[in-house]
């Protein structure tokens, strides 16, 4: 028997890494040094992939679409996001044969198939189709909020970078540093007291991260949904379940998009053994961000409470999708080779109904 608590144990820092990174996800590039190392080293060439995404019935570009660089048979090597401008890159790839898969919020999923086994592409253009019955009126709102782009473009730049060291390169204390930063040239710049928050909580800083999340809320009037989200996920962390939760709520209600308030509503509800809420948070939650493994850990926790294997070897097959070398994919191998051998024995061992005479 498998039991929900195997899981649970198995996250640690990496996975809280993965979580909380859920929230900044739509501002950072796919790691040029991951592409690197994913795509097949053919020699010391690099070759780059950059393009635009627009609109196929107006022209307009299309931001925050969504585009996955896989390998022709599917792999997915990495994520871009476009900016406002509907562009994208990839740098430091190995010649090869691409697949480009984009989607976006309202518009039809369109894979591209590229080549750069000669040479870069510097301009490529996708024309995505509206979905059916559902006509696109100017771009979607982007994940950029206005507040930000008050900020000064070297402002916003240390953040990006300050991102990218934290989350990406995993290097907290560095990222902090460059927040630090940030705020004394811009000290209303109430994101980055979030990000902050963020970083502390990571590192077990409840204290810290809890201070840092009220003052984005107080500078931006109570209305920063993420930093709700990160203020909820602090309280429960320090035992405040209830004033956790209210919080986690809040930051729903103000940000509807937010996968991690979902995320973490459903361990709550799953902690209650409320198995059914839980299991429609942590799927809205998966909608919401269908690349986080550690979304599929908390499916397959949910369905081995359920007993649902089948769904259970689903939740496993889509995280080994997405985690293939971490010590908890390896535990999670040998999960999905338990759960199949259980299966079987079941099925084998299954009385056999009474033929009618």
């Amino acid at each position: 028997m498998i039991e929900s608590a195997q899981l649970s144990r198995e996250d640690g820092a990496m996975n809280r890494l993965l979580r909380y990174a859920g929230v900044v996800v739509s501002l950072l590039a796919a790691s040029e040094p991951s592409l690197a190392k994913a795509a097949v080293d053919v020699g010391s060439e690099r070759v780059a992939l950059e393009g635009a995404v627009y609109s196929v019935q107006d022209s307009h570009p299309i931001n925050q679409a969504e585009i996955r660089l896989c390998t022709r048979d599917g792999n997915m090597l990495g994520i871009e996001l476009s900016d406002e401008t509907g562009g994208f890159r990839f740098r430091g790839l190995s010649p090869a044969a691409y697949l480009l898969s984009v989607a976006a919020a309202g518009f039809e999923r369109q894979d591209t198939p590229v080549d750069l086994s000669f040479s870069s592409e510097p301009g490529l253009a996708i024309y995505l189709k509206p979905e059916a019955g559902k006509p696109h009126e100017g771009p979607p709102t982007p994940s950029v909020s206005a507040h930000e782009m008050t900020m000064p473009p070297e402002v916003r730049d240390l953040v990006a970078a300050a991102k990218k060291k934290m989350w990406l390169e995993k290097n907290l204390e560095a990222g902090i540093v460059d927040l630090r930063k940030a705020l004394a040239a811009a000290p209303n710049y109430y994101e980055v007291y979030c990000e902050l928050g963020l970083a502390y909580i990571v590192m077990g800083k409840t204290s810290d991260a809890e201070a840092n999340f009220r003052k984005s809320l107080e500078l931006s009037g109570g209305k920063f949904g993420d930093a709700q989200v990160g203020l909820g996920s602090a309280l429960i962390n320090k035992g405040d379940i209830a004033a956790g939760e209210e919080a986690l709520r809040r930051g729903v209600e103000a940000s509807p998009g937010s996968w991690l308030g979902r995320y973490e509503l459903s361990k709550l509800e799953l902690s209650r053994n409320h198995v059914t809420d839980a299991e429609k948070l942590a799927e809205q939650a998966r909608s919401l961000a269908p690349n986080f493994p550690s979304v599929y850990r908390l499916l397959a926790n949910i369905h081995t409470r359920q007993k649902n294997y089948a769904a259970l070897l689903r939740d496993i097959d889509a995280y080994l999708q997405l985690d293939s070398a971490s010590p908890a994919a390896v535990r999670a191998r040998q999960m999905r080779e338990e759960i199949l051998e259980k299966m079987t024995t079941e099925v084998a061992t299954a009385p056999t109904s009474a033929v009618p005479q």
